[in-house]
């Protein structure tokens, strides 16, 4: 039996756009309205101090980063990994590359919101090292009209 391929990292353009957008649609539940499409990610790429980070196993994108600096805090935007490979490790692996890139840029402190009941990905950042600071009500707005409250979460970066 041969090991598995190891995750790699490469930073991303517009032209990966299309793929992001793929793997968005494939890894969000759209009752809750949180995918973004083709237009939003290529927008918030054209924001200064905003990048992507793609995660590859052989030559299959199977997570992405989409992050945004302002003074010292970077904002973890967007991020998913695809369906059939959660539950793998690559989530952790995922927030440890964020955490670093982040650091690489002198940030202070990482920011993030999430859907109040998006329970896994809550103990994700959590054990990430977030830590809730707040709570945005009707953040979110599902197909279907509902809204649903957004968790704030910050994650301080001391030198590992």
């Amino acid at each position: 039996m041969s090991a598995p391929e190891p995750l790699r990292w490469r930073g991303g353009t517009a032209a990966d756009v299309a793929p992001v957008a793929a793997l968005v649609r494939q890894a969000f539940d759209p009752a809750f309205g949180e995918a973004w499409n083709e237009a939003q990610l290529r927008d918030s790429l054209a924001f200064p101090g905003t990048w992507l980070d793609l995660g590859h196993v052989g030559d299959r994108l199977v997570l992405f980063a989409l992050s945004r600096q302002l003074l010292d805090e970077v904002e973890l935007l967007l991020c998913a990994c695809s369906r059939d490979c959660q539950r793998q490790g690559l989530g952790r692996q995922m927030m440890a590359h964020v955490k670093a890139q982040a650091r690489l840029r002198q940030a202070q402190r990482l920011f993030l919101e999430v859907r109040a009941n998006n329970h896994a990905a809550q103990r994700l950042y959590q054990g990430a090292g977030f830590v809730k600071i707040g709570q945005r009500k009707g953040y979110y707005r599902g197909s279907d009209g509902e809204l649903w409250d957004a968790i704030t979460l910050n994650c301080p970066l001391q030198k590992d």
